[in-house]
């Protein structure tokens, strides 16, 4: 099977469970987020442009609406290719005020917003890990930013997938056709548990993070890396609030390792 139809399905068979998960929802409140703020807090514009490039359900374009509402932007945007998230992220009601939201290729969208390197910032958030091509998701990316503009982009840490693949909670697929021009190691369903359940899968293709990095910098200057991992003080609250995916739990696979190394890594470019 060609790994673009891979992906197309298991996303398809798992719309569902995406959109009603609550302990991917935990980590990205309590470990992304923050991150995120800390990332931006040097950005300053006067009506300023952001688009959320793989925006799924919406719940990060929400977040990040209300952080760069004060930093002077007023122009929102929601992209996604999955039908499914983006009418989650359109039916949630007043919440979405100012955002638009609309599915599709991000080629034809750029086209049909007129939004051609007019981004301040855009985010690409636990969606290169998703795309065989990333060489040419980030290509298309690139396009909504303006020069001198910022990406920020999420995916997990390589290193903490490599850690579930040991523990045999990473799925490879060694069905999957990989052609030359697709820059990744192996395909595999990366599992997301939920609290007292087993755990669904979703699409991932492992890469080195040296390889995010180095077809990032044909477009962006790398301003920052990050990995991110739980502090001791978030642990202890997870622990005391049985906060998952941060404390051990039946079906946890996560645990420990997510407590040990970066499960999540964030790198921001600059638009050359």
């Amino acid at each position: 099977m060609k790994a673009k139809d891979w992906a197309i399905n298991i996303w398809k068979r798992e719309e569902k469970n995406w959109v009603n998960r609550q302990q991917d929802l935990n980590y990205r409140e309590c470990l992304v987020h923050p991150a995120l703020e800390k990332q931006l807090r040097g950005i300053r514009t006067n009506n300023g442009v952001f688009v959320d490039l793989g925006c799924g359900d919406g719940t990060e374009t929400r977040f990040l609406k209300r952080v760069l509402e004060k930093k002077g932007f007023n122009q929102f945007y929601g992209f996604d290719i999955n039908n499914g998230f983006i009418k989650k992220a359109q039916d949630s009601g007043k919440i979405n005020k100012g955002i638009v939201f609309d599915c599709g290729e991000l080629s034809d969208l750029i086209k049909k917003y007129e939004l051609y390197e007019r981004a301040d910032l855009a985010t690409s958030l636990f969606v290169m890990q998703d795309e065989p091509n990333c060489k040419g998701l980030i290509a298309a990316m690139q396009n909504y930013i303006k020069r001198k503009g910022v990406l920020l982009a999420v995916t997990v840490h390589p290193q903490f997938a490599e850690q579930l693949a040991r523990k045999d909670a990473l799925k490879i697929d060694n069905e999957v056709e990989k052609s030359k021009k697709d820059d990744y190691l192996y395909a595999a369903k990366y599992p997301i548990t939920e609290a007292g359940r087993s755990p669904f899968y979703v699409t991932y293709f492992q890469r080195a993070l040296s390889d995010y990095v180095r077809m990032l910098e044909k477009h962006f200057h790398i301003e920052e890396i990050k990995g991110l991992k739980p502090s001791k003080q978030l642990l202890a609250i997870a622990e005391k609030g049985k906060i998952a995916p941060f404390f051990e739990e039946k079906h946890n696979v996560y645990w420990p390792k997510i407590a040990e190394i970066s499960s999540t890594v964030i790198i921001k470019g600059v638009k050359k």
